[in-house]
């Protein structure tokens, strides 16, 4: 199973709109947790155009289980009295205005670029990407996160396969973790030994990582390159001792599913 590490704000989403400003069809479902430990879900409260038609009856349902309506939609808002939502947030709020100022002073002059384009976006991503480094320091979240990887942990033995989880950063999440150790780095190798997890940001590191995106702005998508490194670490995973005595173990367990 691979992700981001911003993964831990994905899973806290019900409408990806609180989280990723504008994102406005992404509609999903999520877990929690529950007193005991145990994780419920929370189905996609959008399924087809009739959901979509009723949206304003479901916003109270999506409000109350979306972690970021609150905590950062309603707090970003630029709402009326619009002198208070600017001094809410003055830095994050003039640097939005100014970028999408600047992104359509270009587009009336013909100048537009891709970096201009990206530019509004681009600070959203990298907020969000200091959020999520900031969540690995959350029990709740933390909490949460642990409880979906062990479940992906325990389902996949019960089938009798082996888990990987694969921790893939974006290209913000190395800007920001070079020269220290990041909060998510810790937060993986704590399952060690009793879930294998393959994080990358070291190996992104040591790389010319630029290459390995397709934008070099945010980077949330890997290029060719990303994906052969990738394949590489995963080959290479495969080839190592413990990987081999797990897959032998799993595969001559009495009791494996057909």
């Amino acid at each position: 199973m691979g992700f981001v590490p911003e993964t831990i704000c994905r899973i806290q989403s019900r409408w990806k709109h609180y989280l990723e400003f504008g994102n406005t069809f992404a509609f999903k479902p999520r877990f929690v947790v529950g007193p005991a430990g145990s994780l419920t879900l929370l189905e996609n409260p959008m399924r087809n155009a009739e959901d979509f038609s009723s949206l304003r009856d479901k916003l109270p349902e999506i409000r109350a289980a979306d972690e970021f309506y609150e905590r950062k939609f309603r707090s970003l808002q630029f709402r009326f009295p619009y002198t208070l939502s600017l001094m809410r947030n003055p830095v994050k709020q003039v640097g939005l205005i100014h970028a999408v100022a600047f992104r359509g002073l270009l587009r009336s002059a013909g100048l537009s670029t891709p970096w201009s384009e990206n530019l509004p976006f681009t600070l959203v991503m990298k907020d969000n990407i200091r959020d999520a480094h900031r969540l690995y320091r959350d029990s709740d979240s933390t909490g949460l996160l642990r409880a979906i990887l062990l479940r992906f942990n325990e389902e996949t033995r019960r089938r009798g396969h082996v888990p990987l989880v694969l921790v893939m950063p974006q290209l913000l999440d190395l800007k920001l973790a070079r020269n220290k150790n990041t909060p998510y780095q810790d937060f993986y190798r704590s399952f060690h030994p009793s879930l294998s997890v393959l994080d990358l940001t070291e190996r992104f590191l040591a790389s010319e990582y630029q290459q390995l995106y397709m934008n070099d702005q945010y980077g949330g998508h890997l290029s060719v390159a990303g994906n052969e490194l990738v394949a590489r670490e995963i080959s290479g995973w495969l080839k190592s001792a413990g990987a081999r005595d797990s897959l032998r173990a799993a595969y001559s367990a009495p009791d494996v599913p057909a």
